[in-house]
């Protein structure tokens, strides 16, 4: 199979999709869900995945996932008849990398609420800014859990730009996103891909692949970008042992959708709506409750640059330390309210945290 700088390259042609590195990466540009749809037909597969026959004698488990996806098939786990929000997601990034079921159900959402699209390219631009603030701090090592598909700009995208030794570890409940990633991150020896349940903290961190790769006595970057608002339920106990495990000056970057208010009702609740059609619903959760998933770390200042004074703490995700590079404005409507998409970025301190639950600690 052909390589590019010795990595190799996902056989694009057997899943009938132009391969993203031999094409400039073609983000969704439009707003609205017609033009969406008219762009998106650039880099649609021709024809939809099939199930696999037969595999190869001696393979089991991911290594199935693998050649399933350079076979151009689906094993019998994955639901070919069931949108995937991982997939969807890559979907409105401008990505190939989903089927005809994720398509229709994302073309519903953008349908309903056209700022979906800004909203994920807020989020990835988040990530990108969030990264890099690492990068700066010192920080070398990085987790990134549901992290989705290994689209255009991932973590060791940026990463590896800075120190191409630095380790990255994905992390991703879904075989096809854990298959497509391992693909491409194959040679890369400072990468690993994991596949779990994200709620599964202790799993993850124990996994051969994360034990090889971080070092826990030295800081890590915890990725949670737009991906906690698909998991259900109380968190505090995940987040408690994540706290635990990381080393002083860690960092945990979360984005997270929460109810945009009234004015948003009747477009929340369409999207909510289609997204019951996936294995992962939309949950929403308050600001209080996002906030509450930071305990035991210091919030950064989301403004670089502004005096002291200023509140630390969850602001509109494309807010977050805005660097003039981002497609979206600071202060665009189309994208604050988004889903009510809400981010922070935060460090742990030298000694536990002490006084209220709430951390209101700001770092420069």
């Amino acid at each position: 199979m052909a390589t590019r700088e010795g990595q190799r390259r996902l056989p694009y042609a057997l899943l009938g999709v132009a391969d993203p590195m031999l094409e400039p990466h073609r983000e969704l540009k439009a707003v609205t869900g017609a033009s969406v749809a008219a762009t998106a037909t650039d880099h649609r597969p021709i024809a939809p995945a099939t199930r696999c026959g037969s595999t190869p004698p001696g393979l089991l488990g991911h290594d199935v996932a693998v050649w399933s996806v350079a076979s151009g098939c689906m094993p019998d786990g994955v639901d070919l008849d069931r949108p995937n929000a991982a997939r969807m997601y890559d979907y409105y990034l401008g990505g190939a990398h989903n089927f005809g079921v994720d398509r229709r159900a994302a073309e519903a959402v953008i349908a309903a609420a056209p700022q979906v699209v800004d909203a994920a390219r807020a989020n990835r631009s988040f990530l990108h800014r969030a990264v890099r603030y690492a990068l700066g701090e010192g920080v070398r090592q990085f987790l990134d859990l549901g992290a989705g598909l290994p689209t255009h700009g991932s973590v060791h995208d940026i990463v590896h730009v800075t120190d191409r030794a630095a380790p990255v570890v994905y992390v991703d409940i879904d075989p096809v996103a854990v298959a497509h990633a391992r693909l491409i991150l194959e040679a890369n020896p400072a990468a690993g891909v994991v596949h779990a349940d994200i709620r599964a903290i202790a799993t993850i961190l124990d996994h051969p692949i994360t034990r090889q790769l971080i070092d826990y006595n030295q800081p890590v970057c915890v990725l949670l970008v737009s991906v906690l608002h698909f998991v259900p339920g109380n968190l505090a106990d995940v987040m408690a042992a994540l706290h635990v495990r990381l080393s002083p000056d860690s960092l945990l970057v979360i984005s997270h959708g929460t109810d945009p208010g009234s004015r948003y009702a009747a477009q929340s609740d369409a999207v909510k709506q289609i997204y019951t059609q996936t294995a992962t619903p939309i949950s929403y959760r308050t600001p209080d409750e996002i906030g509450a998933l930071f305990t035991g770390f210091d919030f950064i200042s989301p403004h670089a640059h502004l005096p002291g004074g200023e509140p630390p703490g969850l602001v509109a995700v494309n807010q977050w330390r805005p660097d003039g590079t981002s497609p979206e404005a600071v202060g665009d409507e189309r994208v604050t309210p988004l889903a009510g998409f809400l981010a922070a970025v935060a460090r742990k301190p030298p000694h536990p945290a002490t006084g209220t639950d709430q951390c209101t600690h700001q770092t420069q």
